[in-house]
């Protein structure tokens, strides 16, 4: 830089020769490091790390990082590569630095297990799907972009339950090994099955818009959970359901045709001929079940046999008085 300023003194008037050194001040201020800058291949250049490095910006000055990793040069770097390689760049703050990232080849834990089933070769399930879950759900290995890779496994076996699974994951490119880890898990079953969309309160009638589906893994603890929904549909809980919660089939009850306390309509038929009274059941009953039921107007009790829409039939199939339900008050009508 002296020799060179001597040499202007004896061409150039010193005005010039200021003009010149600001210009060149300012061209040498245009090349600022990148902050973040992402490498595919095995190398870093200038222009990585610098903006406007013109003619040096393909100029190698170091080896990137492996695949997947990253490298950050700081403010006592960034100085010495710019002044060893002629790019006139000063720090403002002294805080500037690069990130440099290499890009990879990513195989995370879904891309791993999905792999794992295939070469176990786990027989298919009989309901749902089998799928293997790593232990670490958040790995990942990395192999070079520029280069074709192969995700294997090494010693890779079930244990004797043939519920968990471990081995030794490993990227090649050809026969070169670039990333390995070491892997554990295990091996679950899911299906969709229905569950309540609300709080279902005890004695609560399950409608159809009541039901939903949710994938839900399949365990020893849960085995008499129900799959369909006309298993639910139409039930009520024992004690309630939350939402999103599998249903077992112990969590419901069939819900009484006729409550106990309440008014029913007791119904005689024989032949084209149809008795009516009104009464009152003395306990539930579900769809086919025995009711006994007191007549309102003679206060006499009958049995009867709950039907699907309330009523309750009695006569040749109920075991007791069908005299005293033809004695009592009724409505009649001929078929």
């Amino acid at each position: 830089m002296t020799m060179l300023l001597f040499k202007l003194f004896r061409i150039f008037t010193p005005s010039a020769i200021f003009v010149a050194y600001v210009l060149w001040s300012f061209m040498a201020l245009a090349a600022t490091p990148r902050t973040e800058s992402v490498v595919s291949g095995e190398n870093i250049t200038l222009g990585d790390i610098f903006t406007d490095a013109g003619s040096a910006s393909s100029r190698v000055v170091m080896t990137a990082p492996a695949a997947g990793r990253s490298v950050v040069l700081d403010n006592v770097s960034l100085t010495r590569l710019a002044r060893s390689n002629g790019i006139a760049w000063q720090s403002v703050s002294g805080n500037e630095f690069v990130k440099i990232e290499r890009a990879s080849q990513r195989f995370d834990s879904t891309l791993i297990a999905e792999n794992i089933v295939k070469t176990l070769a786990l027989p298919a399930a009989a309901i749902g799907t089998t799928k293997a879950q790593l232990d670490n759900p958040q790995l990942v290995l990395h192999a070079p972009l520029d280069t074709p890779a192969v995700l294997s496994f090494s010693s890779l076996a079930m244990n004797a339950d043939g519920q968990r699974f471990a081995g030794l994951a490993q990227i090649k490119v050809g026969e070169r090994i670039v990333a390995q880890s070491a892997i554990s898990g295990r091996v679950i079953t899911s299906i969709d099955v229905p569950v309540v969309t609300r709080p279902i309160r005890r004695d609560e009638v399950i409608g159809v818009n009541d039901i939903t589906w949710q994938a839900t893994e399949l365990a020893s603890g849960n085995s008499n959970i129900l799959f369909n929904a006309e298993d639910i549909i139409g039930k009520t809980p024992r004690t309630g359901l939350r939402p999103g919660t599998p249903v077992h089939a112990t969590d419901l009850l069939t819900p009484p045709a006729v409550t106990r306390g309440k008014q029913v309509t007791m119904m005689y038929q024989a032949g084209r001929l149809t008795i009516t009274a009104q009464a009152r059941a003395l306990n539930d009953a579900p769809v086919g079940g025995t009711v006994r039921v007191v007549n309102i107007s003679s206060s006499r009790t009958v049995e009867g046999i709950a039907q699907a829409d309330g009523t309750v039939r009695v006569g040749p199939a109920a075991p007791r008085t069908t005299a005293e339900v033809v004695s009592a008050p009724a409505n009649i009508r001929a078929n």
